[in-house]
C-alpha cells in the first residue's frame, strides 16, 4: 500500500523567493522521515503530491519581481521561462530527496485549481511564455521534477497525473498527445480511467471528468491516452475508484463488485498492470481492493462467482446476488459534477432543514442548504427525482436479500448498503423538501410527509453508526 501525502515545496526546502514561507523546513522534513520509517514497517511507501511552483503574493515577491509570470489579481505566478525559476525547482526537489531517503515517489499535477506555472489555465497573460504551448510548460515541469529525482541518485518514482490535461482546460486530443510525446520517459503517466465518458441518464446526455463507480470506464479518451503512454515507453497507471466515490461518501465503500470487476477487466485487456484507487476519498481496505487484486493476479483464472465464494464463504451467492442488484441499479444514478458536489448526499440529513428560503449557494461536498436548482443540473427536476426513485426502489431489493442473511452474518457490507441507501433517499427527500418549500401553504401535506420520511432516516443512520462508527467519517469530507 501507498501513502500520498500533499505538501508545498516551499515549505519542505529553502525558498528564496518568500523565506518565511520556508522557515522551519528541516523540522517538516524530520516528521516526513519519521512517517517514511513508520510506513515502512507495513510495507507502505510514502509519495509526495507536488502542485509547483505555487504562485504567491505580489507584495511578497520583492527583489524577484523580473520573474513574474501569469497574474491573477493579487496573486503572481514564477515564470518557469525564467532561468533561475528552473533552476528553484529543480535544486529543491533534488535537495529533499537527498536528505529525505525512501520515498516511494512524487504524483504532481501541472493543470488545476491553484495558479502554478503560466499555462495552468487558459488565457495565458505572461509577458514571456503566453505563446509557449500549455503542453510544453506541463510536460517542462514534469521534466524538471525527472532531472532532480534521476540525479538525487533515488529510486523515487515520478508519476505525472494528466488530471487537466484534456478540453475540460481547454486542451485538444492532439495537444494532450503531444503533452505526452514531450515527457521524459522515465515519467511514469496517470490518467482518469473514466474522464470525458458520455452517459445517458433519464434521457438526459453529460459526460463525466471524475469521481465515477457507477458508470465504468475507460473512455475514448483514456484509452488513447493509456495506449499513448504505453507506446512512448512511459509506465501506465489509471486512476479508478473502487470502494466509494462523491456519488456517495459517507460510507467507508458501496458493495458494488461488479462494477469493479467490469472496470478492471476492461482496463486490463487494454494491458493497464497499475492503479491509483482513489483520489481524495475512498481508500479504506475493502473486500473491493483483494477484488481487484485478485483479478491482476490471477488474469484469465479469475472468476468472480469463485471470489465471492471465497471473500464471503457460505453467503458468496446472496452476496453475489445482492450486489448485482446494487451494481445495476448505480448506474441509474443521476450523475453529474454539481450533484456530486453539492447536492445533500455528503452530508445526508445533518444538512439542516427550514421552512424560509436559505438564498444560499451549496458549498462544494458541504452545506446544500437549499439550492436544489443547482445540485440537479443539467438533470430537469422531474428526470432528477424519476431517476432516485428508480435507484431507491432496486437498491431496496438488494438489501433485502443481504437481510435474509442476517445482520450479524452479512456485517458491514448490510450496513454500508444501507446507509448508502439512506444517503441517497435523504438526496430525494431533500430535493423534493427544497422545491415544496417555495410554497409552504400549498404543499403542506407534501412537507409532512416529507419530514416524517426524513425523521426515520435520521434514527436509522444512528442505529447504523452506533454499530459501524467508520460511517459518515471519510476524512476528505472536510475537503
Amino acid at each position: 500500500g501507498d501513502v500520498y501525502k500533499r505538501q508545498l515545496l516551499s515549505a519542505l526546502s529553502p525558498y528564496p523567493f518568500d523565506e518565511e514561507a520556508s522557515r522551519g523546513y528541516q523540522s517538516r522534513r524530520k516528521e516526513l522521515k519519521n512517517l517514511i520509517a513508520r510506513c515502512r514497517k507495513y510495507g507502505i511507501r510514502v509519495y509526495l503530491y507536488l502542485n509547483e511552483p505555487r504562485g504567491l503574493s505580489k507584495n511578497k515577491i520583492g527583489r524577484y519581481r523580473k520573474l513574474i509570470g501569469r497574474t491573477e489579481g493579487d496573486l503572481a505566478g514564477l515564470c518557469i521561462e525564467r532561468k533561475e525559476v528552473e533552476e528553484y525547482l529543480y535544486g529543491a526537489v533534488k535537495d529533499l530527496l537527498t536528505e529525505v531517503r525512501g520515498l516511494g515517489g512524487i504524483m504532481t499535477i501541472t493543470m488545476s485549481e491553484n495558479l502554478t506555472h503560466c499555462n495552468y489555465r487558459p488565457q495565458n497573460n505572461c509577458p514571456v511564455c503566453r505563446n509557449v504551448p500549455p503542453e510544453a510548460s506541463a510536460a517542462k515541469v514534469n521534466n524538471i521534477f525527472m532531472r532532480a529525482v534521476r540525479d538525487s541518485g533515488t529510486d523515487c518514482e515520478l508519476i505525472a497525473n494528466l488530471w487537466g490535461w484534456s478540453s475540460f482546460m481547454g486542451w485538444t486530443e492532439e495537444q494532450t498527445m503531444r503533452g505526452i510525446e514531450l515527457l521524459d520517459r522515465d515519467v511514469s503517466v496517470l490518467c482518469v480511467s473514466e474522464y470525458d465518458l458520455g452517459i445517458v441518464k433519464g434521457g438526459i446526455e453529460s459526460r463525466i471528468i471524475d469521481y465515477s463507480i457507477g458508470n465504468p470506464g475507460p473512455s475514448e479518451i483514456s484509452r488513447k491516452i493509456f495506449e499513448k503512454a504505453g507506446a512512448e515507453g512511459h509506465k501506465v497507471y489509471a486512476k479508478i475508484q473502487i470502494n466509494n466515490s462523491w456519488e456517495c461518501s459517507a460510507v467507508p465503500y458501496m458493495p458494488v463488485y461488479d462494477l469493479v470487476f467490469e472496470h478492471v477487466r476492461r482496463l486490463k485487456e487494454l494491458g493497464v498492470r497499475d492503479y491509483f484507487l482513489t483520489w481524495t476519498l475512498g481508500g479504506f481496505p475493502s473486500p473491493a481492493t483483494g477484488l481487484v487484486d485478485g483479478l491482476l493476479r490471477e488474469g484469465n483464472s479469475f472468476r468472480l462467482d469463485g471470489w465471492y465464494r471465497e471473500t464471503f464463504g457460505k453467503n458468496g451467492e446472496a452476496v453475489q446476488s445482492a450486489a448485482r442488484y446494487f451494481s445495476e441499479v448505480l448506474k441509474e444514478c443521476p450523475f453529474s459534477i454539481d450533484s456530486l458536489y453539492f447536492s445533500p448526499k455528503t452530508l445526508g440529513p445533518a444538512n439542516l432543514w427550514g421552512l424560509t428560503p436559505d438564498e444560499k449557494q451549496s458549498c462544494m461536498v458541504c452545506y446544500s442548504y437549499d439550492d436544489y436548482e443547482k445540485w440537479i443540473s443539467p438533470y430537469p427536476y422531474e428526470v432528477y427525482v424519476t431517476q432516485y426513485k428508480k435507484l431507491l426502489s432496486l437498491w431496496e431489493k438488494g438489501t433485502e436479500i443481504l437481510e435474509k442473511i442476517g445482520e450479524e452474518e452479512a456485517g458491514e457490507t448490510l450496513l454500508y448498503a444501507k446507509a448508502a441507501y439512506l444517503h441517497f433517499k435523504s438526496d430525494l427527500l431533500q430535493t423534493e423538501f427544497s422545491r415544496c418549500k417555495r410554497d409552504v401553504p400549498g404543499n403542506a401535506a407534501e412537507i409532512r410527509r416529507i419530514l416524517k420520511e426524513e425523521e426515520e432516516i435520521v434514527f436509522r443512520l444512528l442505529g447504523i453508526v452506533g454499530k459501524a462508527p467508520a460511517v459518515g467519517f471519510e476524512t476528505s469530507n472536510h475537503y
